[in-house]
């Protein structure tokens, strides 16, 4: 085999892997736990099967992507970070009804 024709299979296997690489999303046929994109060169569609949702639906019925990107919380009173309320502090009293 050439290195021409290995080459070609490389390129074959990558975008089989990443399959969105160079195609654009149909956005009417997301669905709560999948993604579907179409290769306008090729016509095929490929869909992204999740096993958990990857898209959530806003007030309009509009399904837009989950954001899972972490950031930092800012620091509490004091500088410190994490926990800025006692177990506590968010029940609500029987007593004091």
């Amino acid at each position: 085999m050439s290195s021409a024709d290995e080459a070609k299979l490389k390129a074959k296997a990558l975008s089989a892997a990443k399959p969105d690489t160079g195609k654009q999303e149909l956005v009417g046929d997301r669905t709560r736990m999948s993604r579907t994109f179409a290769d306008p060169v090729t016509g095929t569609r490929v869909t992204q099967l999740s096993a958990a949702p990857i898209n959530f639906q806003n007030a309009g019925g509009d399904w837009q992507p989950i954001d899972n990107t972490l950031k930092a919380d800012k620091p509490a009173v004091g500088g410190r970070t994490g926990r800025t309320t006692t177990p506590w502090s968010c029940r609500s009293h029987w007593w004091s009804r």
